[in-house]
């Protein structure tokens, strides 16, 4: 069944600690582009329940991580762009803040 999946281009760097402080600026984009988190009126995002959610779980982050500030974030369409501040370094990395915020119930 893998064999199916596209091969996705590595974007992280093999030996660096994503734990770091540091800010890191975060893409999260829906599977086949669909437009599940809202429609775009004029020069406005008009969010759906599902992007309503994700902005929920998107401000939670900083509840469950006290060494993490969400500097600047937007809910698109089809995709949400963030920029994540680590104040202080914790074991938890990059990846495990978003697998948060994607599992998050």
């Amino acid at each position: 069944m893998k064999e199916n999946l596209p091969t996705r281009k590595k974007v992280r760097l093999k030996e660096y600690d994503y734990s770091n402080c540091g800010m890191y600026f975060i893409t999260i984009c829906i599977k086949n582009r669909k437009e599940i988190f809202g429609t775009i009126q004029g020069n406005k995002i008009c969010l759906t329940e599902t992007g309503k959610i994700a902005e929920e779980h998107i401000y939670n982050l900083e509840e469950i991580f006290d060494n993490i500030e969400i500097d600047e974030y937007v809910v698109m369409p089809n995709h949400i762009h963030m920029i994540i501040n680590i104040k202080i370094q914790k074991a938890v990395k990059i990846p495990g803040i978003i697998k948060k915020l994607l599992l998050k119930k």
